[in-house]
């Protein structure tokens, strides 16, 4: 698939015998995109700081909200994958979950648009998009949870 090996975990049944709560199991079957995502954005925007002579409170909104997006991206397959379940199409199901994560951070990307051009202040403006991601994040991380329910579903 597009993102990562997670989607590894969810062929690998006996996570679903594991005896714990569906949030653990979605939690600790993500955390290690997460955590990539996390190192990937902290050397991406650690080589821009010195490049771009950018701020540290700003690189480190950037660190974060790179962060958030990859999980967005996650959840959203995750949820994509609970609403249709296998498909035949791969090629349609990739095209939804990018129409969605797009639609989804967009209100975000307007808000760091609007709060940039109003105030001028860069580290208000990524506090505002990384806001609205971690907000986004954690709803489709509760969306997702389902997904260890029904293993027909998968």
């Amino acid at each position: 698939m597009v993102q990562g090996k997670w989607p590894m975990e969810l062929g690998k049944h006996y996570i679903f015998l594991i005896p714990e709560s569906n949030v653990k199991k979605l939690f600790y079957a993500t955390l290690m995109e997460n955590i990539k995502n996390l190192l990937d954005g902290a050397i991406l925007f650690t080589i821009a700081c010195f490049m771009f002579d950018a701020g540290i409170p700003v690189i480190l909104l950037c660190i974060v909200s790179y962060t958030l997006y990859g999980a967005v991206y996650i959840y959203v397959d995750i949820v994509c994958r609970r609403l249709f379940g296998k498909t035949h199409s791969k090629a349609m199901l990739i095209f939804v979950k990018l129409f969605v994560s797009f639609f989804v951070v967009l209100p975000g990307i307007i808000f760091l648009m609007l709060i940039y051009h109003s105030a001028g202040n860069e580290f208000y403006a990524l506090l505002s998009v990384t806001a609205w991601n971690l907000f986004v994040v954690v709803c489709l991380f509760f969306a997702s949870v389902g997904i260890f329910k029904d293993i027909q579903a998968i």
